[in-house]
């Protein structure tokens, strides 16, 4: 789906887009497979789904740009959406499962950047209005590119720190009669846990770090 929707914005001829798409696709794919973390059945069964998404949102993408920037209740509604999807995971609501806190942990970091982006107000400009040029970056660029990288991950790296540190200060006092290990993969707190971190770090890669990107006069 990521490489369909940059093969979107960049304006790509289809006969260069299509096969840069569809090596991308694979390359994920079969990676997955060559190392064991996945079946063949999972990768096809994820590829349908990929498909369907992306069948069913495109259509829907004007509204879903109304839910991200200009619903009222959208602080409210996205969160609640996320505990909805834990809550039907399908997983035994008392036992510890390391998918479940994976997708805890995707789910924090599509709440985050959604609220984020919900607060910012604004994509940049040009996208959906003609997409991005291609053009070979000059030295320039480059040089900004560099720097934004490394101030993004100064900002993020304390981002997940910090909020870890708290989580495991915090998360004894709850339950003082277990180690934080043990704590930590209970589901009541496993799956809040993996939620508020990465949903700060979402929420900072596109709220905070955007505005440091402008007083810093690196903004794209």
């Amino acid at each position: 789906m990521c490489a369909i929707w940059w093969f979107c914005l960049l304006q790509l001829s289809l006969w260069f887009g299509l096969p840069v798409a569809l090596f991308w696709c694979l390359s994920v794919c079969l990676s997955r497979v060559y190392l064991g973390v996945h079946t063949v059945l999972d990768v096809l069964a994820g590829l349908l789904v990929a498909i369907i998404m992306l069948v069913l949102c495109l259509p829907a993408i004007t509204y879903l740009d109304w839910f991200v920037f200009d619903f009222e209740y959208t602080l409210i509604a996205a969160p609640l959406f996320v505990i909805l999807l834990l809550y039907v995971y399908p997983v035994e609501a008392d036992k510890w499962s390391m998918d479940r806190g994976d997708t805890a942990a995707i789910l924090g970091v599509g709440l985050g950047t959604l609220l984020g982006f919900h607060l910012h107000g604004r994509f940049p400009d040009d996208i959906g209005t003609g997409g991005f040029e291609v053009a070979l970056p000059s030295l320039q660029v480059v040089g900004v590119s560099i720097v934004r990288f490394v101030v993004g991950v100064l900002l993020l790296l304390p981002t997940r720190f910090i909020m870890k540190l708290l989580c495991f200060r915090l998360l004894p006092l709850i339950m003082p009669t277990h180690g934080v290990q043990e704590v930590v993969k209970r589901p009541l707190v496993e799956l809040p846990y993996k939620i508020i971190t990465y949903g700060m770090i979402g929420f900072n890669a596109v709220y905070l770090v955007t505005y440091v990107f402008e007083i810093c006069n690196i903004s794209r």
